[in-house]
């Protein structure tokens, strides 16, 4: 890894606000169209809402997305609460596409959150983005305890977010207080940073209330489809289980997650069909770990299952429907009520660890290991694996550790795109510098404008420097430190490939732009 002399500088477009960051995710790249904003004393209409104040945008975020005309448009939703308990915000039927997403964001200002629910009823509502929008149930309605699962259909007595669509992206978002599900997902979705907690805990909702019903369904994930992805997200204090895949769900893929505390399972596999990838997630004080239930062909890899009910359990129904073919390596499987059960054929087991794996604070929910920890060095390596729950490169001995952390390792190649777009505010589209910091920990990482004066520093702010160009096309040229050499004019094309040693931050005004390509990957995604 090159560790650059001066900061790195880019060039992107004018942006008219750089507000509070979150932790990057991967988004998809997303072409300029109209821009529409939210205010809590918004007054204005769709007619106006492209004018970023109080008196011309939309005062709430169902009036926000219905401005929306198409491929490329943004709502942008400034800080406070918004909408009422036993709200739906539906989702029109629009559609955006793979190059020309439709985002509904947060902009930084202030936490946003909605109170209801936000459902895409719309299968044909695809390739939106939901970013930094938090989404608060309220437990409603209040007389769930008292009907029946099927009466339950026609009432929204399930779910806080619920999206038939495809192809739909989640991100940096907390959903809580459902009487049923938590989020419910259709095919190709995309789940990024997304916290599921305290659904089904109230006395009127359906899981608590009418056990006989719906007893522990109240899930923090369900999906019954295809090739979704839950990256970094964490599923809490569920009354039911943390995920649940079930009914034909398949090529699902739980990554880098924290999944704890909830009464049911930390994820059920319910004939769930095949080609399941499961790897560096924390498992912890959940009724049980993963329940494979006749689902085969599926891979368990780096994963710290502490504290369950059960570790991993391979079962075999009634009918003689097996969990078979299954891969299972470098799991922690520690302090559960028993370790793996295997009850399928043609199951595979390796470098799973039983004993102690000497953790720093275990009561405390730090699962990093030790430098005695009998789990360095004594796993397989796995390509699927290149990086750790920390996002560290693997190995960091002589091989790859067991369990979700890699003992001292150093942050990982991560390779992003970075694209270009026009300004909304402006019909130009002409470069600007920006460089890259870092905060001390603890403390969030900026984008600070650089002009030609060096811009302001926070105390304790420090530059940031393990990321270095990799390629480019069109667009400003710049020498090998990504100093400007000469200025210009961007194309709605011109996009950067760069390699960082560790996470970045980005404000949530240019997360549209940046793409993330797989650790390790030298071609884009």
């Amino acid at each position: 890894m090159s560790y650059l002399s001066k900061p790195f500088l880019i060039f992107l477009p004018l942006l008219s606000y750089l507000g509070v960051v979150l932790l990057l995710s991967p988004h998809i790249t997303q072409a300029a169209g109209n821009t529409y904003y939210v205010r809590t004393g918004g007054q204005g209409s769709c007619g106006s809402a492209q004018t970023d104040n109080d008196a011309s945008a939309v005062s709430s975020i169902q009036a926000g997305v219905n401005c929306i005309q198409g491929p490329g448009d943004t709502v942008i939703v400034h800080g406070g609460t918004y909408g009422s308990y036993g709200q739906n915000m539906n989702i029109p039927d629009i559609s955006g596409n793979s190059s020309n997403r439709i985002t509904l964001r947060a902009a930084g200002d202030g936490t946003v959150w909605m109170r209801g629910q936000l459902q895409f009823p719309f299968q044909t509502a695809q390739f939106w983005t939901v970013d930094g929008i938090n989404i608060d149930g309220g437990y409603w309605p209040n007389n769930c305890a008292n009907i029946t699962e099927s009466s339950s259909q026609s009432i929204p007595c399930r779910n806080v977010v619920m999206t038939s669509g495809s192809n739909n992206r989640f991100a940096n978002m907390e959903v809580m207080h459902a009487s049923y599900y938590g989020i419910e997902a259709g095919d190709n979705n995309t789940f990024i940073k997304v916290r599921s907690h305290d659904h089904g805990n109230d006395p009127q909702t359906l899981c608590r209330g009418n056990p006989a019903t719906a007893g522990g369904q109240c899930h923090g994930f369900y999906t019954h489809d295809l090739n979704n992805v839950f990256d970094g997200v964490e599923s809490y204090n569920n009354n039911g289980q943390g995920i649940a895949l079930t009914l034909g769900s398949a090529s699902v893929t739980v990554k880098n997650s924290k999944l704890h505390d909830n009464t049911g399972m930390a994820i059920q596999f319910a004939y769930a069909w095949t080609n399941h990838l499961i790897f560096n997630n924390l498992i912890y004080n959940n009724g049980s770990g993963f329940a494979v239930f006749a689902s085969d062909s599926s891979q368990f890899y780096n994963n710290t299952i502490v504290g369950n009910g059960s570790c991993i359990d391979l079962v075999t129904d009634e009918n003689g429907n097996g969990s078979d073919n299954n891969t299972l390596r470098n799991n922690i499987c520690y302090q559960n009520g028993s370790t793996i059960f295997d009850q399928g054929s043609g199951n595979v087991q390796s470098n799973n660890l039983t004993t102690n794996p000497n953790f720093v604070n275990a009561s405390n929910g730090d699962f990093h290991i030790t430098s005695n920890s009998p789990a360095r060095d004594a796993g397989t390596a796995l390509s699927q694996v290149p990086c750790d729950h920390d996002g560290n490169a693997r190995p960091a001995g002589s091989a790859y550790d067991i369990g979700a952390y890699e003992y001292g390792s150093s942050p990982g190649r991560r390779m992003f795109r970075l694209n270009i777009i026009t300004d909304p505010h402006t019909s130009s589209v002409r470069c600007y510098l920006y460089a890259i910091h870092e905060q001390q920990p603890d403390t969030p990482r900026v984008w600070s404008p650089l002009g030609r004066d060096e811009p302001e520093r926070d105390a304790g702010e420090r530059e940031l420097h393990p990321t270095h160009v990799i390629a480019q096309s069109g667009g400003p040229e710049y020498d090998e430190d990504g100093v400007c050499i000469q200025d210009g004019v961007c194309s709605p094309e011109w996009s950067i490939k760069l390699e960082s040693g560790g996470p970045l931050r980005f404000p949530a005004a240019i997360r549209g732009m940046v793409s993330l390509i797989s650790p390790g990957s030298d071609e884009y995604s």
